[in-house]
């Protein structure tokens, strides 16, 4: 009886089996241009599966990206949202191009003009590609973020909006320069307050030959310390750089957290320099030259 049982559910399952696989085969074949095409219950079922799967999976992407700290405000929101439209009508096409293909269509010829379409537009948009890749790289690194002081293209300034498309830098002459992503990205650039927040700064000073070098010195780290953009640690110091030609030449080294201000306080430090040297009887000398005449006899200079 047992074994009677067990070859009934294996017939049971076969006849299914055999049943499914029958509904799913049912189909047809229609010419369309000379073109023959073959279709069953199964591949239109496994293609409404596929765009239902996919439509599925590209509202999850856009949703979680839509909320992610990669597009902070609404103009990025809406620029990502046309780029996605964009994105979803390709995947649909290409989607609906296999389809075809799976029903026998032979779609090698619309392949072929879609891929020289595509390579078209890829030309024509490709500073808008790279653009765009350049922005998801740098806020993938975090090499560039808002609030970074930065030099590109021999030009300071502070980084006050990171874009989709492009990023605007504030420079210390109080003017906006939006630079395209992608130079930021293939360009050589200085983040002077990636690794800290604070940076350091100098100036140099030539001092008269006759001058205390040790009140020199301690001159430019009081001065340096009175200035309220810098900072008191790491302490300022100052390097005994070289004999030069007429003067002893002196830098003072120092940190501040506003790289962005450095020109303002290095001017703010000359001029103190300036006041307290004069005040001290400290000469700050310029190049000078002795010339020497020598004439022949019977000749007049």
């Amino acid at each position: 009886m047992h074994q009677i049982a067990e070859k009934t559910k294996q017939l049971d399952f076969a006849q299914v089996a055999e049943f499914f696989e029958s509904v799913l085969n049912f189909g047809g074949a229609f010419t369309v241009g000379g073109m023959t095409i073959n279709f069953n219950l199964g591949a239109i079922l496994l293609i409404a599966l596929l765009f239902f799967l996919t439509r599925i999976l590209m509202r999850s992407i856009k949703r979680l990206l839509a909320k992610s700290y990669l597009f902070k405000n609404e103009d990025d929101q809406l620029k990502f949202a046309g780029l996605f439209k964009v994105i979803q009508t390709f995947i649909y096409i290409v989607l609906f191009l296999i389809s075809l293909s799976v029903l026998g269509l032979d779609v090698n010829g619309i392949f072929t003009a879609a891929a020289g379409i595509l390579l078209g537009l890829g030309f024509a948009l490709k500073e808008f590609l790279q653009d765009t890749l350049g922005y998801f790289m740098l806020i993938s690194s975090k090499s560039i973020e808002t609030g970074d002081v930065i030099e590109v293209e021999g030009i300071v300034g502070k980084v006050v909006e990171l874009s989709f498309g492009t990023t605007k830098i504030l420079t210390r002459d109080d003017k906006i320069i939006i630079v395209p992503n992608h130079k930021l990205v293939t360009q050589s650039v200085y983040n002077f307050t990636q690794n800290h927040k604070a940076t350091r700064e100098s100036v140099s000073v030539g001092v008269a030959y006759e001058s205390d070098v040790n009140k020199v010195k301690q001159l430019l780290v009081d001065i340096a310390l009175s200035h309220q953009l810098i900072l008191a640690k790491p302490e300022p110091f100052v390097f005994f750089e070289d004999f030069g030609d007429s003067s002893l030449l002196f830098k003072v080294s120092f940190y501040t957290e506003n790289s962005f201000l450095s020109n303002q306080i290095k001017s703010d430090l000359r001029f103190q320099i300036m006041n307290a040297f004069q005040k001290e009887g400290i000469t700050i000398p310029f190049p000078q030259r002795d010339v020497h005449l020598i004439s022949k006899k019977g000749e007049d200079v």
